[in-house]
């Protein structure tokens, strides 16, 4: 997945590329979401994605 650090001055066709590929889906069918419902999402990827980058740190601490 893409780092998804920040999503200030991100452009929207990025952030409609990245929900595209998390849901294998056309960027007309995503635009059949509601705005609400896909920034959502997003948080949720961020929040994932931090989630693995601690047990990275967490797994290379414990072997090296």
């Amino acid at each position: 997945m893409v780092a998804l650090q920040t999503k200030k001055g991100v452009p929207f066709e990025f952030l409609t590329l990245e929900l595209c590929r998390e849901f294998h889906c056309l960027p007309s069918q995503l635009r059949h979401e509601s705005w609400e419902t896909m920034e959502l999402f997003l948080e949720m990827m961020q929040i994932e994605q931090q989630f693995q980058k601690r047990d990275q740190r967490v797994a290379e601490k414990k072997h090296g």
